[in-house]
């Protein structure tokens, strides 16, 4: 049997038909996916003539080798004839505990056979539920940020604090989490955690009386949003662009590349600098061939759907997206941009690519968002307007000219901007080109 991997785990969805999902690693090991996408770690055993079925934890609290940990303690405790289920029940409450070991009576009546707080109650269990409403509601990617966070800074770094109940945190337990963040100068990082802390706690305060927030986030009980009392983390806005000669360098080392990273960034500058992570979502049914635009679907901002962007692409982009569709290309379907054609790549895949190329290049250090901050600076040098560059880039739309944007709004203007785009970015990479080629 094969066994499983983190990325096979975090491509794993709900089944269609609504039933649940097991994924064997093999040896009673499995992971169970609901309905609701929730993942939750099974230990499938025999004892005393019975099948047995061992409940570990949620995967956001459990990884891959910390199942495989418990399930190898389990099979110890089968092979000396005693029952795995008492003997890590016990072992686990006892790693719950709060740091005073005195559980509150509350936490005691709680706990549940992986030894933690109810499930539907704990702070983690509010981040997840948080994150999947956002999901179902457009906006994949804040949902995916909200998921790394909540694994990265509460389940690996303060585990006490994910297993607490939501309505038991306070100001201070929050500050405790944000401040060695803070001191380590990830400052955007910090101010990053912090709003989404605030959001879902928010969004939790209000489900009762808010008819469109779901029932799973009905019941966490709080009373207060404790992150607001911690104020907002300034950064001070990035200002860094590229030189011309930079960017120059840049595109010629994007199309030089081979896979699909450098696919994604490729398109994302020559279609006029649009967010790659955004990019990395095409599906093949969101472009048209016979007339050459490209739908994103752009989630940010406080929208309830993503705005649909269209872009009418140039030549140069046309050609390249035709040449990606040839047989024995990396492309996938329906997302482009994938290793199996149903797993959206990570954005630190992208990141990572893009330093990469700095590297490679002896390109002085920037950030992959510094990209389309010099996208648009350069298309200002061209004599774009604020308002078309606007309209390229999809940002500062609002009100009526977001809500009456269609597929077909200034599509020649557009069209004919990006072709000019194209041109100018071909002149800038011609030194480079030849190098490389």
């Amino acid at each position: 049997m094969q066994k499983l991997t983190t990325r096979a785990i975090e491509a794993a969805r709900p089944d269609s038909s609504k039933k649940d999902i097991y994924l064997r690693d093999g040896d009673g090991l499995e992971l169970r996916v609901l309905p609701s996408g929730k993942k939750v770690w099974q230990f499938r055993y025999t004892f005393s003539g019975k099948r047995r079925v061992l409940t570990f934890g949620d995967y956001a609290v459990c990884s891959l080798r910390e199942a495989r940990l418990r399930a190898q303690d389990a099979r110890k405790f089968l092979s000396i004839g005693q029952d795995p289920a008492d003997e890590i029940k016990t072992k686990v409450v006892k790693h719950a505990a709060p740091l005073n070991n005195s559980p509150s009576p509350r936490q005691a009546e709680a706990a549940n056979a992986d030894g933690f707080p109810e499930p539907t109650h704990r702070l983690i269990d509010l981040m997840l539920a948080y994150a999947q409403w956002k999901e179902e509601s457009g906006k994949p990617a804040y949902a995916h940020d909200v998921r790394n966070n909540t694994r990265l800074y509460l389940k690996e770094n303060a585990p006490d604090l994910a297993i607490k109940p939501a309505s038991e945190c306070t100001s201070e337990d929050i500050a405790a989490l944000l401040r060695p963040i803070h001191e380590r100068g990830k400052l955007r990082t910090t101010g990053k955690l912090r709003s989404i802390l605030s959001a879902a706690f928010q969004t939790a305060l209000q489900a009762p009386y808010h008819p469109a927030i779901p029932k799973n986030l009905l019941g966490f009980n709080v009373k207060s949003n404790p992150v607001l009392a911690i104020p907002a983390i300034h950064t001070e806005p990035r200002e860094h662009v590229l030189t011309q000669a930079e960017l120059g360098q840049y595109a010629s080392a994007v199309l030089a590349g081979t896979g699909i990273t450098y696919y994604c960034l490729a398109l994302s500058l020559f279609a006029g600098g649009q967010r790659p992570t955004q990019v990395s979502r095409i599906r093949e049914e969101d472009y048209s061939k016979n007339e050459s635009i490209l739908l994103i679907k752009d989630p940010k901002g406080k929208r309830s759907k993503p705005r649909l962007h269209y872009l009418p692409l140039g030549n140069f982009a046309t050609q390249l997206i035709a040449q990606w569709h040839m047989p024995g290309s990396l492309l996938k379907n329906p997302i482009w941009f994938s290793v199996d054609g149903d797993t959206v790549m990570e954005s630190t895949s992208l990141s990572h690519q893009c330093k990469r190329i700095q590297k490679t290049f002896g390109l002085e250090p920037f950030e992959m968002r510094d990209i389309r901050r010099t996208v648009e600076t350069e298309m200002a040098r061209l004599g774009f307007s604020k308002d078309l560059r606007a309209h390229l880039l999809s940002h500062g739309l609002g009100g009526i000219q977001d809500r009456h944007y269609d597929r077909y709004d200034r599509i020649d203007e557009k069209r004919e901007a990006l072709e000019k785009w194209e041109k100018y970015l071909l002149e800038l990479m011609e030194p480079y080109h030849n190098k490389q080629a």
